[in-house]
């Protein structure tokens, strides 16, 4: 298992694409469980198979990337709004 804590944050657009495909290809080629940190929807969604937002220290979703842009919860509405290009 391998945690990443934002790893994405300052890395130039060809960095994080290059980033995402090394983060799939362990997971595909060593079947590596990852748990990444992020709050940008955009690498979530290339990279995850399920996603869990936390508020306040409690899960308030779990789910699929397109359960979460589904969801009728007003909070991560208004996250999914905040985020460019989705």
């Amino acid at each position: 298992m391998i945690l990443y804590d934002e790893p994405t944050t300052g890395i130039d657009p060809i960095g994080v694409r290059r980033l995402l495909r090394l983060i799939n290809r362990l997971r595909d080629d060593f079947q590596v469980t990852s748990i990444v940190v992020t709050h940008i929807l955009q690498d979530a969604k290339q990279i995850a198979d399920s996603l869990a937002v936390l508020r306040a220290g409690h899960i308030v979703f779990d789910g699929t990337f397109e359960e979460l842009m589904a969801s009728p919860d007003p909070y991560i509405q208004e996250f999914i709004a905040q985020q460019e290009g989705l």
